[in-house]
């Protein structure tokens, strides 16, 4: 593990280490990739819009990791996939991905989050976690797979 420097005012406790570290280190770890163009066109626009709004920008469109103004280099990268999924109950999500962590990774693969949802309002709810689990400590572990892995069914029954 990596030697990080504390900014004072820019740090956190976590449970997993009994020391400080930079928010910032956290937040520069691991990247959150998806393809604009090929997910389902009702998550288009909103996933755009997230993009370019993303206060961290750790979420990209993949087209943006080809172009030289793309600076950042993570660690990690989470390539983000989305389907519909008619077979799931009506407020039901489920993510899982390929490998159950990176150390499973065989050189030259790509870690890959597959995203189901009954109706788009799931799609998003999945986008919040994984920004959120992106952020969470326990990626600096290498032990992530509660992160990416989980089921989700909404105790209400939404519009969207």
């Amino acid at each position: 593990m990596k030697d990080y420097e504390i900014s004072e005012g820019d740090q956190v406790m976590s449970s997993v280490y009994n020391d400080m570290v930079s928010l910032h280190v956290v937040t520069n770890h691991v990247l959150l990739v998806t393809n604009v163009n090929q997910m389902p066109v009702e998550l288009q626009d909103g996933v755009s819009k997230i993009i370019k709004y993303a206060p961290h920008k750790n979420l990209v469109d993949e087209s943006s990791l080809l172009d030289d103004s793309f600076t950042s280099n993570p660690e990690y990268r989470w390539y983000i996939q989305f389907a519909y999924d008619q077979e799931l109950s009506a407020g039901q999500l489920a993510v899982s991905s390929n490998y159950p962590s990176y150390k499973d990774i065989p050189m030259g693969e790509r870690f890959e989050i597959y995203v189901r949802y009954h109706h788009k309002i799931q799609a998003f709810r999945a986008i919040g976690r994984l920004l959120g689990a992106a952020r969470d400590l326990m990626v600096l572990t290498g032990e992530h797979g509660i992160l990416v892995n989980f089921t989700e069914q909404a105790q209400f029954d939404t519009q969207g």
